[in-house]
């Protein structure tokens, strides 16, 4: 059997004209590939600061929790105000300060309490600092 002449003339059939993709195609395709990645790279930007963001947040609560149970057991026998650093290394990453405000009774009877507020100062970035405030009542037994 013979083999198929083809025609260098003859047009070719509309299937055969179309195999592949075009340039246009692929240039559509690759915009479209690198708006959505830019999409992700944002998220997972934000993401990773909001991580962070936290960590950050669990690091000086946990410091200020271990001042304030500290602060709880010699609080009513001598309330002062003080404050204290959290370092790492040499560069301070949380300020803490605190203080005292003495509270009669509401009823006139029973134990008085100690308020104390403390202020938690998280550094986020360099010369960026970030404030809390935290308030809890201490109830001093005599």
């Amino acid at each position: 059997m013979r083999g198929r002449r083809v025609d260098p003339m003859k047009p070719r059939s509309p299937r055969t004209h179309r195999m592949g993709f075009t340039l246009v195609e692929v240039i559509v395709a690759l915009v479209i590939f690198t708006v959505g990645l830019m999409g992700l790279m944002g998220t997972s930007m934000l993401a990773t600061r909001m991580i962070v963001h936290s960590q950050q947040t669990a690091i000086g609560v946990a410091f200020a929790k271990r001042t304030l149970d500290s602060l709880r057991v010699a609080g009513c026998a001598t309330p002062l105000n003080g404050s204290a650093t959290l370092k790492r290394g040499t560069t301070t990453v949380d300020s803490l300060s605190w203080t005292f405000t003495a509270r009669a009774p509401a009823t006139g009877i029973g134990p008085a309490s100690q308020s104390v507020r403390l202020i938690l100062k998280s550094l986020v970035a360099p010369n960026h600092w970030r404030a809390g405030l935290y308030e809890t009542e201490l109830s001093c037994l005599v």
